[in-house]
């Protein structure tokens, strides 16, 4: 039988440093903004727009035959609905050859109250290949949410147009 030689030498720094890396990994951190993508199939028309809407596997076009702009709606979903910090970036893929496109961002608050959305507008280009209507860091300047609110992104769509993705990132 074989005997083991006695060490002088403790575990406890050891077992610190495996109690600290355990206490450290149960400490809540705060959430990392996400970046997302939403497909056009998360818009609607607009209550009380006409139904000037054909769905393909590329995108929504607005087919409207006697010309004219709809109003199509797109719900941000929120990563962190207690944030107040509002929109680090939002961008939209469309194409519109006739005529410009135009986005409005609301920020409202939990009741989906009009009584002061926060709201930016822009306009984008029409040409013959695709665009991106971008609201950046000078349109967002300031641009907060409300806690538990919800971003709503509403875009006047001339016939014709075709409204493909949305991203945006929350700060």
């Amino acid at each position: 039988m074989m005997k083991m030689k006695r060490s002088n030498r403790s575990l406890a720094p050891v077992l610190g440093a495996v109690s600290l890396v355990l206490v450290g990994a149960a400490l809540p951190r705060p959430a990392a903004a996400a970046d997302h993508v939403l497909p056009w199939t998360a818009c609607r028309q607009s209550v009380g727009e006409q139904d000037n809407v054909q769905y393909a596997n590329n995108g929504l076009t607005f087919v409207n035959p006697t010309g004219g702009d709809d109003r199509v709606v797109c719900n941000l979903p929120r990563d962190n609905p207690d944030s107040v910090s509002g929109l680090a970036a939002v961008e939209v893929a469309y194409l519109s050859t006739q005529e410009t496109f135009q986005c409005e961002l609301y920020a409202f608050d939990r009741w989906s109250g009009p009584a002061q959305p926060i709201f930016r507008s822009k306009e984008g280009p029409a040409g013959p290949s695709p665009q991106v209507l971008t609201f950046g860091s000078t349109e967002l300047a300031g641009f907060t949410s409300l806690a538990k609110g919800q971003y709503e992104l509403i875009c006047q769509v001339p016939a014709g147009t075709t409204l493909f993705s949305i991203y945006y990132r929350e700060k």
